[in-house]
């Protein structure tokens, strides 16, 4: 029914008002009745959305009248079933893809008239992420991070994404990750210079080397140790700390023989001497460690069964031998 928009004030006393009204509030009721219906029978959210056509809506679907109707259909479905709760993302991600739908609700968070159910449905699709184990590289990628590098640090998506890297070790610690080892592979400008500010902050909180070390999760790396590019970022807050806490320096092989026990180490060290520029380093600490078992006067088969018996542990052991003036 269309209304004469020509009756200016006197438009509520116009019959056909009375009629409209009665027909939007029959029409109201009837799809509210149809919601429940569907929702006691179980219809699941994919139906509905195609029930409603919403398949063909495009980008302007938070726009869409039916796209209101359907998420009360999803969220009435879901208190009648707690134990097996609907999201409408599923269903969303089915017609738009992960990257295309967080990109579209992290535009529509711009508008007032989309702000909050934008915002709602972002927080459900991060919930749905991380409830897959979705990791914070992939989420770096999908949120659009990895090509932006000047302002990365001021776009609000950079909070949103550091929020849930923070979630994801809190909820899978075993494969807890660390934000410059995502930084680093994305893009060398923003992992500097966020290095350099977080590094500011450790020293200044008072982190020592050791702390950094462990948040760094140098201690889970023994394959490849010093090609891994956060030892270099451990490695300039050691010279930093170092040289904030004169008397009390910290050096690398205290913190390594801390972190790992001898037969690791040794292979640690064994695999960097093969490196031209890494071999002068390791068989400085090589030496380090021999002088160390010198000093606590540990003879060579203790040596021996701290090293184990592979290549690295006899070459080894043939150092510390000779050093100490024995033979096996």
């Amino acid at each position: 029914m269309k209304l004469s928009t020509k009756s200016g004030g006197l438009l509520f006393y116009d019959p056909q008002f009375a009629v409209w009204i009665k027909q939007e509030t029959l029409a109201t009721r009837l799809q509210a009745e149809q919601i429940q219906h569907w929702a006691t029978v179980g219809k699941s959210p994919d139906d509905v959305f195609r029930l409603f056509d919403l398949q063909w809506t495009g980008n302007s679907i938070l726009t869409n009248p039916k796209f209101t109707s359907w998420t009360t259909y999803v969220d009435d479905l879901s208190a009648l079933n707690p134990e097996k709760a609907a999201s409408t993302i599923p269903t969303l991600t089915t017609y738009y893809g992960d990257d295309i739908l967080f990109k579209m609700l992290d535009a529509a968070k711009k508008s007032d008239e989309t702000k909050s159910i934008a915002t709602k449905l972002e927080a459900q699709q991060l919930q749905g992420w991380l409830k897959s184990g979705k990791s914070p590289d992939s989420a770096f990628v999908q949120m659009g991070l990895g090509n932006v590098e000047d302002n990365l640090m001021a776009s609000p998506l950079f909070s949103t994404w550091v929020k849930y890297l923070d979630d994801f070790n809190a909820q899978y610690p075993a494969e807890k990750t660390a934000l410059f080892h995502v930084l680093t592979k994305s893009t060398k400008a923003v992992a500097t210079k966020l290095e350099t500010q977080q590094m500011q902050v450790w020293l200044t909180s008072g982190k020592s080397s050791d702390d950094v070390f462990t948040l760094l999760k140098l201690d889970k790396t023994e394959k490849n140790f010093f090609g891994n590019p956060l030892y270099k970022t451990w490695s300039s807050y050691l010279n930093g700390f170092n040289n904030k806490n004169r008397g009390k320096e910290a050096n690398l092989l205290k913190t390594l023989t801390t972190h790992y026990n001898d037969k690791p180490l040794i292979k640690i060290l064994e695999e960097a001497k093969k490196s031209p520029h890494l071999e002068s380093t390791a068989s400085k600490l090589q030496t380090e460690k021999v002088q160390s078992y010198l000093t606590i006067k540990k003879s060579p088969d203790e040596v021996f069964n701290l090293l184990g018996l592979g290549d690295g542990g006899m070459m080894f052991l043939a150092i510390r031998c000779s050093r100490f003036g024995s033979t096996t």
